[in-house]
Formats: C-alpha cells, sequence, structure tokens
C-alpha cells in the first residue's frame, strides 16, 4: 500500500484561565503532584532503614514483694509479701 497524499491536522483547544474546567484541572494537577511528597512525609518514609522503638509498659504498683535467694550450697529461700506465695515456697 502506497501513500498518496499525507497531511499534518492540529487542533488546539484553548480555555480562559476563569473557568471551571480550569480550576478543576488545576486542583487535580496539584493533587496529583504534591499527594506522593505528602504521604511519604506522614508515613516518615516508605523504606526505613533503622528506627528506634521505645515501649512504656504499663505498671501498677500492688505493694507486693517478692524476694528470692540463693545461697553457696545451691539451695533457694524466698519471702513474699502475699501470703499465698509465702505458702506455696514453704511447702
Amino acid at each position: 500500500m502506497a501513500f498518496l497524499y499525507s497531511e499534518f491536522f492540529e487542533k488546539h483547544y484553548k480555555i480562559k484561565l476563569c473557568s471551571c474546567i480550569f480550576l478543576f484541572w488545576s486542583v487535580f494537577a496539584a493533587f496529583v503532584l504534591i499527594m506522593p511528597y505528602y504521604a511519604a512525609y506522614v508515613s516518615k518514609g516508605f523504606w526505613i532503614k533503622q528506627d528506634n522503638y521505645y515501649e512504656h509498659p504499663e505498671v501498677n504498683f500492688r505493694n507486693d514483694l517478692i524476694i528470692q535467694f540463693l545461697g553457696a550450697d545451691g539451695r533457694s529461700t524466698s519471702y513474699s509479701t502475699v501470703k499465698e506465695i509465702n505458702d506455696m515456697s514453704n511447702h
């Protein structure tokens, strides 16, 4: 098949800068350009190589004490302010 005639066709569309579609297109373009940077900033980086994590345990002090001693001969002795633990360790 051979071409007999070819002509370049070009069409231009123009819009006013104060139109509704221009405003929509501008907001969409800004969203597409800015959103990946915002997502990376909020997630504190996508590929974290090193991070520190500190855990603070919840501690409720109940005024209970448990002490266990290990003697030189290998025997252990224990004492507690909780009666049930003292009864268990004495048996």
